[in-house]
């Protein structure tokens, strides 16, 4: 066999082996790897929202009781001064001369001081599953199921509600939010805005846009809509997440997410945020 023939067959192999790997092998793993690239990207453009989610108090089927069963409901109710029911837990006050007591199922809270029924409420800690808190008329508490510690808060404002962050306590109030220790039962006014949610180095509040002294503080000259902020006390890095017309009145977390709440007690959840 001649040289030059073998050269030949040696550069018609090496074509046969460019084509297979060219078609089978080289454009298939740059196809994959644009479409990899671009799902990379797509994922890093989503864009931090608000999407509405069911309220959950909604979604509390009411029992249809038998006529037997009324009966004994009704007399359940009788006998005691109030019953509060927070989602899977219910707590009885009982009077006894001028004192109530109060119990979660049958185990005993505290002695309270004797007040009209409309003066006593129980709400649930946001971000917390055990932890409630208590109002007796101008008294207020903080109460933890699990250890069964009961903390009382020296504040004569109202309270809107409570959230727990860890070992603290944000409370918001009708004059801004406070910041309460379980550990060292110091309460701290809050100055620099309203309400807020911890999220690793940054606070996340909400701005209304007529908030003029925080939009001044934060130098900003104006906002469109009222506005999700984060915000980094130690780098003063801040920036607006999110711009809306609703008129968001709660924050707080709930498992790995942000939720707020609006005037009409409608729930929604703030997603995307480690975009």
């Amino acid at each position: 066999m001649s040289n030059r023939l073998i050269w030949i067959l040696i550069i018609f192999a090496f074509c046969i082996f460019w084509f297979i790997y060219w078609t089978y092998f080289y454009i298939p793993s740059k196809i994959e790897e644009k479409q990899r690239q671009e799902q990379i990207e797509l994922e890093q453009k989503k864009e931090i929202t608000l999407v509405e989610v069911e309220n959950l108090k909604n979604d509390n089927k009411i029992k249809e009781l038998t006529p037997q069963e009324k009966i004994e409901e009704l007399k359940k109710i009788n006998s005691f001064y109030k019953i509060i029911e927070i989602e899977s837990d219910i707590f009885y006050f009982s009077k006894k001369d001028n004192v109530l007591d109060l119990k979660l199922w049958e185990k005993i809270v505290w002695n309270f001081d004797l007040v009209p029924v409309d003066k006593l409420s129980i709400s649930r800690v946001y971000s917390s599953g055990d932890d409630y808190y208590i109002l007796n008329w101008n008294k207020k508490y903080i109460y933890n199921s699990s250890s069964d510690l009961l903390l009382e808060l020296d504040l004569t404002i109202d309270i809107d509600y409570i959230k727990r962050s860890e070992n603290l306590y944000i409370i918001k109030t009708e004059k801004g939010s406070f910041i309460f220790d379980r550990s060292t039962k110091n309460l701290e006014y809050f100055t620099f805005f309203d309400d807020f949610v911890y999220y690793k180095d940054f606070y996340i509040w909400i701005i209304k846009k007529d908030d003029e002294r925080r939009l001044k503080n934060l130098s900003i000259s104006s906002i469109n809509g009222n506005s999700i902020f984060k915000y980094n006390p130690k780098t003063k890095e801040k920036k607006s997440l999110y711009e809306t017309s609703l008129d968001l009145e709660k924050i707080y977390f709930e498992g790995d997410f942000i939720y707020f709440v609006d005037s009409n007690d409608e729930v929604y959840k703030l997603e995307n945020l480690d975009q």
